[in-house]
Order: structure tokens, then sequence, then C-alpha cells
């Protein structure tokens, strides 16, 4: 560095130090304010962290919750034709009555249509991997488990449920409530799973006066715009023509009533989470694939599966003998994008359990874990089992909202 004489009061020759000083200085201010603000980085070919898989988690939880409110703010339709009225579900299904249908998010299956959905909910569940519930009264392709008992919050309450998982891929969608009853002892409680926390029911507080006036009201309507008896042919006998569960009357059902008998009241509602489910529209110019962010392998770019099939953001793995990564928890992967490997017992957190790598079916790269088996007694983690969980450090992402789904 040269420096000028006294009397030549020149500046020192060191700007370019200064300057590239300065450019550095501003790379790294404008870097803190960008972790600061949460600005993202690019949306193709970003490496994902906990803050970008929780905000595309947040997208899909608010255009789940939006597509659920537009299908209860709609009015339900009656189906006129007779050979439907009473029918089961499964043939409601195949018709072409309705506009939109809410799917299995996992694989697709049909499970019910707008018409099932309950505005008035006569208790409130909260699951662990689904904050957000709905209310049905009838549901298509699904299983139920063996009967088991449970208590609210308050352990004033007993509810008879059974385990609700989808026929065709065997995930857990929710609780069927066949009964609500007061609480006797606390031994008649039988599940004490923490994925699954009940309230206490909704009792009906209406005066006597508002309840014969919304009976009336019913009577008047009626439940399918028909008779109310029907004769049977060559006979004189009368049947009275009971309403089916899954009428347009069932949406808007009064809560329970406001004194429960000893025995309990039988409810048969069924409550799902709206992660577990797509609302999936039969219009021909539906816009199919809306907020779906595609999750790739970062090795290959196989598409592994979608932003609204993320459960949780809060999870951590192990590759191999490597240390814990974080990673996210996963309600399906894209059906033949990956291969399940080494299936081995493993104790952790939430119990024992049957765990097996997860690799990618394109460039044999392991990406992630699946929960095969619960092998805890109680079976309180029942709602993991057929699930997925993926390493951030091993996914990018691909903002492809044209593309259709699974």
């Amino acid at each position: 560095m040269e420096i000028r004489g006294a009397g030549n009061p020149s500046p020192l020759r060191g700007g370019g130090i200064m300057t590239s000083c300065k450019g550095l200085l501003s790379q790294i201010g404008a870097f803190i304010l960008r972790i600061m603000w949460h600005e993202p980085l690019s949306t193709d070919g970003q490496i994902l962290g906990r803050k970008e898989l929780r905000c595309l988690q947040q997208e899909a939880d608010r255009c789940r919750k939006r597509s659920f409110s537009e299908l209860l703010s709609k009015p339900p339709k009656t189906i006129h034709r007779r050979r439907l009225r009473g029918s089961i579900i499964h043939f409601q299904l195949a018709t072409s009555k309705f506009d939109s249908v809410v799917t299995c998010g996992a694989c697709g299956a049909w499970l019910f249509r707008p018409n099932e959905l309950k505005s008035e909910k006569s208790f409130h569940v909260h699951l662990s991997d689904s904050v957000e519930v709905v209310n049905v009264t009838d549901c298509s392709n699904v299983q139920f488990g063996h009967v088991r008992y449970k208590s609210d919050t308050s352990e004033s309450w007993k509810y008879d449920v059974q385990t609700v998982r989808c026929a065709c891929c065997k995930i857990y969608l929710g609780l069927n409530v066949k009964r609500v009853s007061h609480l006797v002892s606390w031994l008649e409680v039988t599940s004490h799973g923490w994925c699954e926390q009940m309230s206490a029911p909704v009792l009906n507080r209406r005066s006597d006066a508002q309840q014969q006036q919304q009976q009336q009201q019913q009577q008047q309507r009626g439940w399918s715009q028909g008779r109310d008896d029907v004769k049977l042919p060559g006979s004189a006998t009368t049947l009275q023509r009971q309403p089916p569960a899954s009428s347009s009357s069932s949406s808007s059902s009064p809560p329970l009533p406001a004194v429960v008998p000893l025995g309990g009241v039988e409810t048969c509602e069924m409550v799902l989470g709206t992660r577990y489910l797509r609302v999936l529209s039969l219009a021909r110019d539906a816009e199919h694939g809306k907020a779906r962010v595609e999750l790739r392998c970062k090795k290959c770019e196989n598409r592994l599966s979608f932003s609204d099939q993320i459960l949780c953001t809060r999870r951590r793995w192990g590759i191999g003998n490597g240390p814990n990564e974080p990673a996210c928890y996963m309600n399906s992967l894209v059906k033949g994008a990956f291969e399940v490997r080494n299936v081995r017992e493993r104790e952790l957190a939430q119990g024992a359990f049957d765990m097996a790598d997860v690799f990618c079916g394109s460039c044999g790269e392991q990406v992630g874990y699946k929960f095969e088996q619960d092998k805890s007694p109680s079976k309180i983690n029942e709602n993991q089992q057929g699930r997925f969980g993926l390493v951030m450090s091993r996914l990018t992402i691909h903002n492809n909202s044209s593309e259709n789904a699974n």
C-alpha cells in the first residue's frame, strides 16, 4: 500500500479492498434479512428445510379448509329419482348427480359425497396428525376396527368408537363413534391413545317449543320430497318409510338430547381428518393439482410425493449409520416411485414398531422410512401404520401445479 506525502492529502490506495469488504458485508446482511423475514430463495430445485416444508403444509391446509367450507356452504342436493331413495352410499356414488366427491388422500378411493357432511357436530375430536376434522353420516370404501371405549378430556363421558380405515390402502382415516354415554368407572375405558382426544358431547339446549317447531318443519319438508307411506304390492300391509342416513336432512340434524339416558345415545357418526382426505372436482373445467407442489428426489428428480401429503415437519431420522436429520411425516408416497426394504423391529419414542427403509425407485438412493406395523400392546400408534417419512436432505421441490395427482 502506498502512502502519499503530507503535502498532498490524497486518500489511500486501498479502495479495492474496502469495496470488496463492503460487498461482503452487504451480502451477509441480505442473508440475515432473508432469514428473519422467511423469504424463499427459489421454488424449483430448492433444497428443503423445516421452514419451507412448514409453509407448504400451511398452504395445503388453507386450501383444504376452503374446499370443505365451500362444500358445507352449498345447499344439499335432493335425489328425486325413486329408485335412488334410501339406497346405500355405494350406489349413490355411482350417480352423476353431484359435481364433487371426497376421496382418500393416499390412494384416491371415493369415500362420500357432499351430502354426507354434517354442519352441526355432536362432539369434537382432535387428531394428532390432523387438527381439522369433518363429521360425516355415512362413508363408502372403508373398514371398521373392533369396538373400543374412550373417555373425553374431562373424564365424564364414554364413547364407543371404531377405527376407520380405507378399504383400498388400509390407511387410518379417523373414528366411527357409535354411542355416547356417561362414564361410570375409569375401568370401562380400554383405549388411552394420545393420538385421539375427545371433547364433551354437544347437548341440545333448545326449548320444547323450538324442538316442536323443528319437528313440524321436518315433517312438512319430508325426507326425500316423496310420500311417507309405501304399500307393498299385492298386500294391504303398509310400511313406514324411514329416512336414510344419507338424506339431506342428516346434514342439519340437531345435536344430542339435553338429557342422556343411562344406557347412552346412539350417534353413528364418523369423524375423519381433513389431512387424510382430498376434495376431487368432477367438473370437466376443474383445476386439478392446484396448490400441489411436487417433492422430488434430490439425486435423480424422481417425483416422490406432494406437499398436501405432509402431516408433520418436526420428525427426525438417520440414514444408515449416520446421525439423525430433520424429516417430515408423510401421509403417502406416489405409487411405483419408491421401494421398501429391510423390515425390522425398532424401539421408537412412541413404542415398538416394525420399520422399513424407503429407497427411490429410480436411482436407488435411500430417501426415508416407513411405519409397517404397531407392535405396542395397546395399539396406540395405529394411526401411523402404512405411512412414511422422508428425510429433508434427500428432497427437492418442483412447482408444477398443472400436472395431475397420483
